[in-house]
């Protein structure tokens, strides 16, 4: 099947998905001041003034260790518990098992999801299928849960159980998007149940931008495999198939995005408000905190808190009204040094959105081609331009375009999707 636009847009993005995570980090990092290795830097400091005061005595020095685990426990906060079952815990040992894998076996998916590398020999294929059923056992299992808590948010400046999470659940992405691949010539039904149960953990993964960049790669990649089966597919009625192509998800993701964002912003205001000084890390998270007021520190989070919450419900707007809408809200932002060094466009982000809906009904059009269904295919228009969609016939099956570029450059290509529908003719 020949590569569609979108899969190209999100193959760059994700070389591999690793890359998506640690770019935005990077990004954090780089506003928060490099706040992770200072915290890094005093928890070393500290623990080398442990060793220095407890010498050679391994009595003291167990006492000290013990010491240091009871602190770093109790910044954790209490656990919180639900009634039911969460999903967290079923995925985490879905990611125990996959961390059993050997390098080999984890690079085959790795290859599978950035299309590179040869795939690997059918019996060496079956043999890996088998081996990972008791991973996508879990994964399916998580699909069903009461709720999703993974009780690993980062604190400021520590990321690293967030990281290493996230990582998890975009290795276990990889793993379910090549099964389901994998099962579609054997079992159609069941790869997309599986593709459905991979798209509930990544939707789960995480309310914020890293969680909904990471989303919306994958979801890419489910609908790529379905369109390359779109004849062994079932059709709308299908639940699990009503679940990938549901045309409300990405707004729902977009806005969780923003409001994760708003209450990430609301912990480090409490912060501020509780403490008698300026806490130094607010500095490290807001450019020119250092250099404002308190008054203007706790006014000019709670604009941005307002603002990112606000940010959720524009996705409807088109793109102009969007860049009136940023406009006006920046001329807001100048008011306040914090809220005018921070505020930032959401112009990839919203974009990205916007993709997903456009794909999503290109999938179901495509469906209603491929099953002769003329005067439903016909129904389903481009959600931006609300044009139908552009049709073209390839070699192996055919092509839908949408007037919606995978980015601002003039020269970008169209959102396309390319469905195959067996050997060219």
């Amino acid at each position: 099947m020949e590569s569609t636009a979108p899969v190209r847009y999100a193959a760059a993005m994700r070389s591999p998905r690793k890359a998506i995570l640690w770019m935005l980090i990077i990004l954090v990092v780089a506003v928060s001041g490099l706040a992770w290795f200072g915290k890094g830097h005093r928890l070393f400091v500290a623990r080398a003034s442990l060793s220095d005061a407890a010498g050679d005595s391994p009595e003291l020095l167990s006492k000290q260790a013990e010491q240091e685990r009871r602190a770093a426990v109790s910044t954790l906060g209490p656990m919180k518990h639900r009634d039911g079952v969460n999903a967290a815990d079923i995925y985490g040992q879905a990611i125990a098992l996959y961390d059993q894998l050997t390098y080999e076996e984890r690079e085959i998916f790795d290859n599978a999801s950035e299309h590179k590398g040869n795939p690997p020999d059918t019996k060496t294929a079956a043999a890996l299928y088998s081996k990972v059923q008791p991973i996508m056992d879990l994964i399916r299992h998580g699909r069903s849960a009461d709720y999703v808590e993974w009780g690993d948010a980062p604190s400021i400046g520590d990321y690293s159980a967030y990281t290493k999470r996230i990582n998890g659940v975009g290795n276990l992405a990889n793993l379910a998007a090549w099964e389901a691949d994998y099962r579609f010539s054997m079992d159609p039904g069941g790869a997309v149940e599986d593709l459905a149960a991979m798209e509930k953990m990544n939707f789960d993964n995480d309310d914020s931008v890293i969680g909904f960049v990471g989303w919306q790669t994958d979801h890419f990649r489910a609908l790529n495999i379905m369109a390359g089966h779109v004849s062994d597919l079932a059709g709308e009625e299908d639940p699990a198939i009503m679940e990938l192509v549901d045309s409300t998800a990405a707004e729902r993701g977009f806005r969780n995005a923003m409001g994760g964002q708003a209450a990430t912003y609301e912990v480090i205001l409490n912060e501020l408000k509780n403490s008698p000084d300026t806490p130094p890390h607010i500095a490290q998270w807001f450019s020119e905190a250092d250099k404002a007021s308190r008054a203007d520190q706790i006014a000019g989070i709670q604009w941005l808190i307002m603002t990112e919450r606000e940010t959720g419900t524009t996705f409807t707007k088109t793109d102009d009204e969007y860049r009136q809408w940023y406009e006006s809200r920046k001329a807001e932002a100048a008011a306040n040094p914090i809220a005018r060094a921070n505020f930032r466009p959401e112009f990839f982000t919203r974009r990205l959105a916007r993709q997903m809906v456009v794909t999503d009904a290109m999938m179901r059009a495509g469906m209603a081609f491929e099953q002769n269904d003329e005067a439903r295919f016909q129904s389903i228009t481009d959600p931006i331009s609300g044009r139908p969609f552009t049709f073209t016939h390839t070699g192996s099956g055919f092509s839908l375009g949408s007037d919606l570029k995978v980015s601002d450059d003039p020269k970008a290509p169209p959102v396309t999707l390319n469905f195959s529908t067996g050997p060219a003719q």
